[in-house]
């Protein structure tokens, strides 16, 4: 099965894992600090130029910057109106590179469907799990919260729509 792969496929399937593996460290720092590290996002931008050339036209530069500008330019009014954070917006430009207009329905699927999952998941934390002893909480002080509700560490939906984009790459370079 690998026995056909050149070594620009190979190199390219190996700068997509490492991409990969970006979008995990992307959902792990969100889930743990409520942060998406620049330097994350930095390096899954980075990567897509180099997997673009050694994957030899599997994913041509020019439409797929098209799409992640897109996603940006939508972006940055939903960060201005306090709709959306900046982490996950330059996340979600970062995957939509790597989308392309190929691939971009099946990242934001993806996204929405482990979001409403991942808002599941928060809203039954919430209502169901029993809280630490301790003093009552204070029902004016919310924590940083924006209008008494929950922060959602959305990149890790996100990251998950990366990681299936990803594979997809992975994909089209073996088959």
């Amino acid at each position: 099965m690998l026995e056909g792969l050149t070594f620009s496929a190979l190199a390219a399937a190996g700068l997509a894992a490492v991409a990969g593996g970006a979008f995990v460290w992307a959902a792990a720092s969100d889930l743990g600090a409520y942060r998406i590290p620049n330097l994350c996002v930095l390096f899954i931008l980075a990567l897509f130029p180099a997997f673009s050339f050694l994957a030899g036209g599997a994913a041509p530069l020019l439409p797929h910057a098209l799409v992640g500008g897109g996603v940006l330019i939508v972006g940055i009014p939903l960060y201005a109106f306090g709709l959306a954070g900046a982490g996950d917006f330059k996340l979600l430009t970062a995957a939509a590179l790597w989308a392309g207009p190929a691939q971009i329905a099946s990242l934001l699927m993806v996204m929405a469907l482990s979001g409403g999952l991942l808002a599941g998941v928060y809203w039954l934390r919430g209502r169901y799990c029993m809280k630490s002893a301790g003093p009552a909480p204070d029902p004016e002080d919310q924590g940083g919260l924006a209008e008494g509700g929950t922060h959602l560490p959305y990149g890790i939906a996100i990251s998950a729509g990366g990681l299936v984009v990803i594979a997809q790459h992975l994909h089209a370079l073996i088959a």
